[in-house]
């Protein structure tokens, strides 16, 4: 079984929301993704992801588990004598935006193999993300122990370790 682990520093960015663009001189629209920091943050996780691995996209069913360690603001930090310290009432879940689906889904988006006309651009973990068959995802606040960005592990397994195996990522993922 292959198991390739990866951090992405930097604030996670989120894929499939879109919007249409008008264009002036056609008269139609463009479809754009609404997440400006998306094409860096993609790029980010493909050089983190070739930097951890070197080998050929993965085939058959895959595993992706990620861990996404999200900023706290300024309001849930006392301020004075104790700033920096939390404030009893801040809350330990991250429960507000970015969706979890949609930072997944940035992802998975960069880490498919890239094609243009013809002609491998990239090669990723796996050929097309339908391979992704099982996950494991979390949103937290980032803290000492986990910085601002994704920690990622993908896992190339035969479909039966896939229906009954272990919890993928139990390691990565215990954090409340």
């Amino acid at each position: 079984m292959t198991r390739i682990t990866f951090v992405v520093p930097g604030l996670p960015a989120t894929a499939g929301s879109k919007k249409i663009i008008p264009n002036k001189r056609t008269g139609r629209g463009i479809l754009v993704d609404s997440c400006k920091r998306g094409p860096k943050w993609r790029e980010a996780v493909r050089v983190c992801f070739r930097t951890a691995y070197k080998g050929p996209p993965l085939e058959g069913a895959v595993s992706l588990t990620t861990l996404f360690c999200l900023p706290r603001p300024k309001s849930h930090y006392r301020t004075g004598k104790y700033a920096g310290m939390l404030k009893h009432d801040a809350p330990t879940a991250h429960t507000t935006k970015p969706d979890t689906t949609k930072m997944v889904r940035a992802i998975e988006d960069a880490l498919s193999t890239k094609k243009k006309k013809g002609v491998v651009i990239f090669s990723g973990a796996w050929i097309d993300d339908s391979q992704v068959t099982a996950q494991n995802n979390r949103k937290v606040y980032a803290d000492e122990q986990y910085q601002v960005g994704a920690y990622i592990t993908i896992r190339g397994n035969g479909i039966e370790e896939l229906k009954g195996g272990e919890q993928d990522g139990e390691e990565t993922m215990s954090r409340q």
